[in-house]
């Protein structure tokens, strides 16, 4: 057994949970030609069943005709082949990140209808070194500098990439030994795309400027990426683990994380929330960031595209949501209605239900309630006036500050209003209600759903 399908094959018995097939990824070019062939052999040992996924990208008049011969080799091989063509001129933006995301998107729709396990790759030793340069030219982070991973998930879709360590000669050696015709792409030659500049122009520019080759010492820095970024995810579990993701989007409140206080660490970290919500933090917010982090800073607000960043009291939270102002008006509640972005139900009691008081992180999951005795003259929903005592003398301003309420919460979550003037609860404390409001015969459950809380199906009563 040659060293390439001894490769592949102890990859696969690592990683293969002998129920589920696998798909593979094959342009036809002799890297992932080479692969199939290996994949076949590993089949005499490992009884796994493969299918075959395929991508006419349109950007060659011979592509059409390959991806015929690519059918006719799968159906020779008694494999099942996917094709799906795409139309360059609709694809938006750079052609190269659009076209991999079509595959991806591909890739997925495949791996969810006949549930494959994963889809193996053929990236090999030479892409490994190109795509850490790349990384390293476009400012990625120290730990983000790792090459691609063997294994990795991207948005539910697993991916395997077995033949990382493995260069490029051995893979061309091993399709001239076996007489395989793959197919040449041109448009890897082509230097309008970054990957064929980097190939033929830049590494080996840079390697003679340098004066020796660039290509292992691009490798190990890939490698100690990928273990610095172990490390950050091992040693930082906890604080990952604490990360909570509602219908405003994502926070992580770094007060709770007492061994948590460099640089380093903190940026690590809000990059980890933005990935919740699929922002990408540039380096300068991220630092401002994590500067008033460290500080304590009181609602500080940064914009990235449709996202916003805020840091407050050791807080932070990104949210793709638009924080609109609440109706100036109050309304009177009643069974159920709409009060701004908010959709607000009551429920009657003669015995008081247990009760419950939400605080700003149920409002940050998007809903809330309490329940008060019900009065002669009946309760409002309105938006909060910061000068208004609460609970007794002190405002209802300084009452949040005492308590550090997240800022930008304050202006975007209503109140409870009984008589004109007196706020009988506001949902972000989740302290007790004024001591005169805790008496009574009968009782209302209030509560207020956000209107994009996920499975609200809403119908306002007349």
């Amino acid at each position: 057994m040659s060293g390439l399908v001894q490769t592949v094959l102890a990859f696969i018995k690592t990683h293969w949970d002998e129920n589920k097939p696998i798909l593979l990824g094959l342009s036809g070019g002799p890297d992932s030609l080479v692969l199939l062939y290996l994949l076949l052999e590993c089949q005499k040992k490992c009884k796994f069943t493969l299918g075959i996924a395929h991508i006419d990208h349109g950007w060659r008049p011979e592509s059409e005709q390959e991806a015929t011969q690519l059918e006719n080799l799968s159906k020779e091989l008694n494999i099942p082949f996917f094709v799906r063509k795409l139309n360059p001129e609709k694809l938006k933006g750079n052609l190269e990140a659009s076209s991999r995301e079509e595959r991806l998107n591909f890739f997925r729709e495949l791996s969810k209808k006949h549930n494959y396990q994963a889809v193996i790759l053929a990236h090999q030793q030479d892409d490994q070194k190109e795509t850490v340069l790349k990384n390293i030219l476009e400012g990625a982070n120290l730990s983000s500098c790792t090459g691609m991973h063997k294994t990795t998930q991207i948005d539910g879709l697993t991916i395997w990439r077995p033949l990382l360590d493995i260069s490029k000669k051995a893979l061309l050696q091993w399709v001239e030994e076996h007489h395989v015709t793959p197919f040449f792409d041109k448009t890897n030659f082509d230097e309008k795309f970054l990957r064929a500049r980097m190939r033929a122009l830049i590494i080996p520019e840079l390697s003679r400027m340098f004066g020796k080759k660039i290509h292992n010492n691009l490798l190990s820095i890939g490698q100690e990426a990928q273990e610095l970024q172990a490390f950050l995810q091992n040693h930082l579990d906890s604080c990952l683990q604490s990360i909570e993701t509602g219908t405003f989007g994502s926070f992580l409140d770094c007060n709770q994380q007492q061994n948590v206080n460099t640089p380093f660490e903190i940026k690590y970290l809000l990059r980890k929330v933005a990935e919740r919500e699929r922002c990408c933090l540039p380096r300068e917010i991220l630092t401002k960031a994590a500067h008033h982090l460290i500080l304590r800073s009181a609602n500080r607000k940064f914009s990235v595209g449709k996202h916003s960043i805020f840091v407050d009291r050791g807080r932070f939270f990104v949210t793709s949501k638009v924080f609109t102002a609440l109706p100036q008006e109050k309304a009177t509640l009643k069974d159920s209605f709409c009060f701004g972005n908010w959709i607000v139900s009551v429920e009657d009691y003669s015995v008081p239900p247990e009760k419950t008081s939400s605080n700003w992180k149920a409002i940050w999951n998007g809903q809330a309630e309490v329940v008060l005795p019900i009065t002669r003259k009946g309760y409002e929903i309105g938006p909060p006036k910061m000068n208004t005592p609460y609970p007794r003398t002190s405002s209802l301003s300084k009452w949040w500050n005492n308590h550090k309420i997240p800022a930008f919460l304050r202006e975007a979550t209503p109140v409870i209003w009984v008589d004109d003037d007196v706020v009988a609860h506001e949902f972000l404390t989740g302290r007790q209600n004024p001591p005169q409001l805790q008496k009574g015969e009968r009782w209302q459950k209030i509560r207020i759903v956000r209107k994009d809380f996920p499975f609200v199906n809403f119908v306002e009563n007349e």
